[in-house]
């Protein structure tokens, strides 16, 4: 360090190694200024990149989960086909021998009414029967791969039959993504293209 404050005077007289010193230091500064840039695009490089990885990691989980939803037993309904599985049960308690006394619709909750997302529907059915019977229509008490569960059961003695109240729910599908229709009949809203 003391040579070059030494020689300072004559490295500033001689042009040559004055343009050669000011270049230099251009050179290594813009190098500098270059790693910095180089390291800075590197770190958000490795940034997108994890971005990217957890990205595909998301959409990996979700077409599992979607091709295990596929396959399952039973599956939540179009509303429309809600009739069709209550004229099946109905079905079902006269095939049994039991005979039907009620059936009415029960208001969803609060919080079933704020999720928007699927309009499941509630019932109390209300039979009475033999017990065999009663135990036969409640342990087979599904309609092919719909998606049911009963919320509770009460049988209460009577005579020689029991009268039985069943509070079930019916799982219906957000008609806005009903999972296994064709894409290209999803892009049809409305009209003809709707209809087959």
């Amino acid at each position: 360090m003391k040579s070059i404050l030494k020689n300072l005077p004559v490295i500033l007289h001689d042009k040559k190694i004055l343009m050669f010193a000011i270049v230099f230091g251009v050179m290594s500064l813009t190098a500098v200024l270059m790693a910095g840039k180089i390291f800075a695009d590197y770190g958000k490089a490795e940034e997108v990149k994890s971005q990217i990885s957890e990205m595909e990691k998301y959409l990996t989980e979700w077409q599992d989960k979607r091709h295990e939803l596929a396959g399952e037993k039973f599956r939540p309904i179009k509303e429309d086909e809600v009739e069709n599985v209550q004229s099946e049960i109905l079905m079902n308690i006269s095939g049994t021998g039991l005979e039907m006394n009620g059936l009415r619709s029960i208001k969803e909750e609060e919080k079933e009414k704020k999720n928007k997302a699927a309009a499941n529907k509630s019932y109390e059915l209300t039979f009475s029967g033999n017990y065999e019977n009663t135990m036969k229509l409640l342990t087979n008490f599904r309609v092919r791969n719909v998606l049911m569960t009963i919320r509770s059961v009460n049988i209460v003695p009577e005579d020689e039959k029991f009268k039985t109240k069943v509070f079930y729910k019916i799982y219906v599908r957000n008609s806005n993504n009903t999972g296994n229709e064709n894409p290209k009949n999803n892009s049809k809203k409305g009209g003809e293209g709707a209809k087959k």
